[in-house]
């Protein structure tokens, strides 16, 4: 027995250091503080962040496609660690969209404590490493104890599973830190079914921590897939001779288990879960999204190129460019796991009898998970069906990832266990087919390319990242690179085919170490990385510019980037976008600039115009969002009145810009959206004149009073003192949510939707203290779940622990 754990341990070591070792080669600089794991060359962008003097001249920006690691993720990071460490829940960020629930975010991820601990970026390189171990030893778990693969194999394709393409293409997004617990969910399925009591426990605990983890898109898919994994295991463990009625036992108690696993994962995050479901329904992208809106159609069958060469259209790694449609990350390269693995040991899997329900399992799930990709019929068509159109079907080839891999380790298990001839000669020919149409490219480049290339040359197209011809010339050399390399690729799975079928066995020990080597060269490089100097660094006039009002950036500084300096804005960027509030910004914006619907408040710029005092005017609407300063970026003209021009930063004053909490002169009913909107955004509205709400009141005359802000310093609590002549409504130019509730004078106030997206409390003549308090009711809901969760939860635990297996 103890040399039966020594050996166990002595595998599960190897297995780790081989997912540290790879990991290493990708991003070691970063490992060992020399580079931070974020894109900051992208702060050189034009009109994003470093201003243009001379000490940032000689910073290239990269590919804006990994913009959201620094703009979204790094910024919400760092409100999250600043709220933890100041001992108070995130769950109110008031630094955009003129504060928002700070739901869609993965703040309870296990994976951030490292971040929330120390504050710093350097721990972004660990938490992937991190992510990186969670996904290799889960996929290792699950092949041990699914398709029973030996060591080998299983250690071979576990290193492999944070190398393949979902989560190289998506590293530093919080889309993999759910993926890596997909293998963990399938383990848990599998030990569920032989162990119903034990593995109920093991299921609701990988579910929660899958759902706590990262983008919650991928935590629904994961759950999607290992639904469907479960049916299946269950009617193949069902149909196993037995006793009749032991049988139907045995599956209704591996049934229950599962659902009872599941349910229990789920309210174990209901905290996070809850808060997050009730901020959705007030977005414009997801009900854009449920009422069938695709931001990322359909591809077709020209996606099973990308499968097998995830550089075909080009790719996003440093001194290359992506010329299909969309990104790269979103393409179907995110489904790659090596040419090699799909060449040689897919079609070995089928070889092995004893397997082929895993294969056919695996197999059919992977073109479920590839549906979307390829435009299967009647698939499509399910996944556009209400509620689950919410989902972002092109992101689920994380689950075919994992599952071709799985195939992939069979096939070395059949190598490693069958003597006799393996393969037929029709082996090589998908490699030599691939092969010839990589070496037509290299004289025949694909017409998008070569379309780009002529534009940018004749200057007709503008592209950031072939701006000179020395680029030009380099994303050439890059495009001949990987396609050169991809012919070697095409090379080597046809002599190892061709080695296999003369029953060499040097080759069945090289295919396993071969497979891993591709997709390393492939990751190589991609994760990017930056020099710490250029982490956020300091600009004089912003960081000198001392507001507790809001300050819009046009067409500067995207959101988050604002909140590096404490400046709170109408814009944001979080996925959601607050419905009411896209409604009165686009009353408001410039419509020569162009809005892509992902981003209506990301790149939201306002018009705005000189009076003949050369001071600032804008909508009405942005004065009553409290906007009382704007931020450009370049040279202002010359008769504008500013308030400062330094470092390529120049601002302007608002003067007709509302306070923050005022009382208006008259209330005005308006039910009707569409009218209400149509009064605010007429030129002439005045919001001190008269305020608009939904529900009648009962306020004679016109009102008179003064608010002042007492203390704004926590996100989710406000206090205001008012000293009203008569009474009157306050109104709060915060987004309105019903989470927040108000006392007035100690006494519950109800808090009234006002001028379509924003607060109001009625207030009585004389001194009023108004306290306002973000306490959402999903959140409490959330905990009591939770709390009711742990409690089932140690129950069964110990009853599992005292029960016979």
């Amino acid at each position: 027995m103890t040399r039966w754990i020594a050996r166990r341990w002595a595998r599960l070591l190897i297995v780790t250091l081989g997912l540290i070792l790879c990991q290493f080669v990708l991003y070691g600089s970063a490992l060992v503080g020399r580079t931070l794991l974020l894109p900051l060359d992208l702060l050189a962008l034009s009109n994003v962040y470093l201003p243009a003097t001379a000490e940032y001249a000689s910073v290239a920006p990269g590919n804006p496609t990994f913009s959201d690691i620094l703009f979204e993720y790094e910024m919400n990071r760092r409100f999250a660690a600043t709220e933890f460490r100041a001992g108070r829940l995130p769950l109110w960020n008031p630094g955009a969209y003129t504060g928002v629930p700070f739901a869609n975010f993965a703040k309870y991820s296990p994976f951030l404590l490292l971040y929330y601990l120390f504050d710093a970026p350097w721990t972004l390189a660990w938490i992937q490493l991190l992510t990186a171990l969670v996904a290799g030893l889960g996929a290792y778990a699950f092949f041990r104890e699914g398709p029973r693969l030996s060591f080998w194999p299983a250690a071979c394709v576990a290193w492999c599973v944070p190398l393949s393409g979902f989560f190289v293409l998506w590293e530093g997004f919080s889309l993999v830190y759910a993926a890596a617990w997909f293998p963990w969910l399938l383990y848990a399925v599998e030990r569920t079914m032989r162990a119903p009591r034990r593995g109920g426990v093991l299921l609701a605990l990988v579910t929660c921590l899958l759902v706590l983890s990262g983008q919650i898109d991928i935590g629904g898919q994961a759950l999607l897939a290992s639904g469907l994994y479960a049916l299946v295991r269950l009617g193949c463990l069902h149909a196993i001779p037995s006793d009749r009625s032991r049988r139907w036992r045995r599956s209704f108690e591996r049934g229950s288990a599962l659902l009872a696993g599941w349910g229990l994962g789920l309210c174990l995050a209901a905290p996070h879960l809850l808060p997050l479901a009730s901020y959705a329904r007030t977005g414009a992208r997801v009900a854009s999204r449920l009422a069938g809106s695709e931001e990322r159609p359909p591809v077709g069958l020209s996606a099973v190129f990308q499968f097998f060469d995830p550089n075909f259209l080009g790719n996003a790694r440093s001194g290359s460019i992506y010329f299909g449609d969309g990104n790269h990350l979103e393409s179907p390269a995110a489904a790659y796991v090596g040419a090699l693995s799909l060449f040689v040991l897919v079609p070995l899997a089928w070889r092995d009898r004893s397997r082929r329900g895993w294969c056919a399992l695996f197999t059919v799930l992977t073109l479920v998970a590839l549906s979307w990709d390829l435009a299967i019929p009647g698939l499509l068509s399910l996944w556009r069906a209400p509620i689950l159109s919410y989902f972002s079907y092109n992101r689920f080839v994380f689950v075919s990832g994992l599952l071709l891999l799985g195939l992939a380790g069979i096939g070395l298990e059949s190598l490693r266990r069958a003597p006799g001839r393996l393969l037929t000669i029709g082996a090589s020919v998908a490699p030599a087919v691939l092969g010839v149409l990589a070496i037509h490219r290299l004289n025949h480049w694909p017409d998008p390319f070569r379309a780009l290339l002529d534009g940018v040359k004749q200057n007709t197209v503008r592209h950031h990242l072939m701006g000179t011809p020395e680029e030009v010339d380099r994303i050439t050399r890059t495009f001949q690179h990987d396609t050169i390399l991809f012919v070697v690729i095409c090379a080597v799975a046809i002599l190892l085919l061709v080695a296999l079928r003369l029953r060499c066995q040097e080759a069945r020990v090289a295919v396993g170490g071969a497979i891993v080597l591709e997709l390393v060269i492939f990751g190589c490089g991609f994760a990017p990385q930056g020099r710490p100097a250029l982490y956020l660094p300091p600009i004089g006039p912003l960081d000198s510019l001392e507001t507790a009002d809001r300050v819009l950036c046009a067409n500067c500084l995207p959101p988050n980037l604002n909140q590096r300096f404490g400046f709170r804005d109408v814009r944001g960027y979080d996925g959601v976008d607050p419905a009411r509030l896209m409604d009165l910004l686009d009353l408001c914006r410039d419509p020569k600039i162009p809005v892509p619907p992902y981003g209506r408040a990301q790149y939201f710029v306002p018009v705005v115009r000189l009076t003949a005092s050369h001071e600032a005017a804008v909508s009405p609407i942005l004065s009553l969002a409290n906007v009382q300063v704007l931020v450009f970026r370049g040279t202002p003209p010359a008769s504008a009145v500013t308030l400062f021009h330094r470092d390529d930063y120049w601002a302007m004053a608002n003067p007709r810009a509302c306070p923050r909490a005022f009382v208006p002169a008259r209330v005005e009913t308006v039910v009707d959206a569409g009218s209400r909107l149509a009064k605010m955004g007429n030129p002439d509205f005045d919001p001190r004149a008269v305020a608009y709400v939904e529900t009648n009141l009962d306020l004679p005359g016109p009102c008179s009073g003064q608010a002042t802000i007492v203390d704004a310093t926590r996100p989710s609590r406000l206090d205001i003192h008012a000293e009203m002549a008569t009474p009157g409504l306050l109104v709060v130019s915060d987004l309105w949510d019903d989470g927040w509730s108000a006392e007035v004078n100690g006494r519950p106030a109800p808090i009234l939707r006002t001028d379509h997206a924003f607060r109001g409390v009625i207030l009585p003549p004389g001194h009023s203290d108004i306290q306002m308090s973000y306490r959402p009711r999903s959140f409490r809901d959330g905990l009591f779940a939770m709390i009711g969760a742990v409690a089932v939860t140690l129950v069964w635990s110990a009853s599992a622990l005292t029960s016979k297996r």
